[in-house]
């Protein structure tokens, strides 16, 4: 009995590892760019907060406007085109 726990266990633990592996492959995390309008906006708004003692917030506006810069430098860059050939 016990070795059928185990048996039920270790299966369950092996398809939910091999599960989460190839869901990777079809999960992709989608960003906007943000405009210059709502840039800046977010700029100011973040600075409201700074001043008002609310530092904490204004970090979390400082790091998604930093994310959002990182998504407009990397989505200007190219992918290389593959060099294979088939046939």
């Amino acid at each position: 009995m016990l070795k059928k726990i185990f048996l039920i266990l270790f299966l369950t633990i092996i398809s939910t590892n091999a599960f989460t592996d190839s869901i990777k492959d079809y999960v992709c995390v989608v960003k906007g760019n943000l405009s210059v309008e709502n840039q800046n906006f977010l700029n100011q708004y973040k600075d409201e907060l700074a001043k008002s003692g609310f530092g904490r917030y204004s970090d979390y506006i400082e790091s998604f406007l930093k994310a959002s810069r990182e998504v407009r430098r990397s989505s200007l860059r190219v992918p290389l085109a593959s060099t294979s050939t088939a046939g």
